[in-house]
């Protein structure tokens, strides 16, 4: 066992460790979990990637991604190794991310006014709250990826594109 993992475990000393069972280290649901695993890889051989495990430690709930592989060893037991990531500021960053999304989504929805945001290259739809839908006429989701030209009689979308066009090359924002 490395610094990483003894950073990820709490434990003080790199090594202190050594010679622990799951029992040792963790809550028994989790070790339980751990030693499952540990005990299918032994039958089956080759190696399995967990994600996302959350882990009560020391030092806080974690959240981590283990490999663990099946290492075999012709003059002795078999071993499993286990690789350990924190990914505890990744999942924290990601959480963040989706509830400002979902934030934005409501404030986006709520607007009493229609609104369509569309990719500048393609000129895709890419978000279309309800006002704009009900203005024309679409179901919820309907025009996402979706082009002016795929929407709208040809007269209607080169207007549409005339005008996307004129902010676009006008470099105002």
């Amino acid at each position: 066992a490395n610094k990483s993992i003894g950073r990820i475990l709490g434990v003080a000393k790199p090594g202190e460790n050594l010679g622990s069972t799951n029992e040792d280290l963790f809550d028994p649901a989790m070790a339980s979990r751990f030693t499952e695993r540990e005990r299918e890889l032994a039958h089956t051989g080759g190696s399995r990637l967990y994600e996302n495990d959350t882990i009560s430690t020391p030092s806080g709930v974690r959240y981590i991604n283990q490999f663990k592989a099946l290492i075999a060893n012709p003059q002795a037991d078999d071993f499993i190794l286990t690789i350990t990531e924190d990914v505890t500021s990744r999942k924290h960053a990601i959480d963040e991310l989706q509830q400002t999304r979902a934030f934005l989504q409501t404030v986006i929805d709520s607007m009493p006014v229609g609104l369509t945001v569309k990719d500048a290259a393609s000129g895709k739809v890419l978000i279309a709250n309800p006002v704009v839908e009900a203005i024309y006429g679409a179901r919820r989701g309907q025009n996402l990826g979706k082009t002016v030209c795929e929407l709208f009689p040809p007269e209607m979308a080169a207007k549409m594109m005339a005008q996307d066009l004129e902010v676009i090359s006008s470099g105002n924002t």
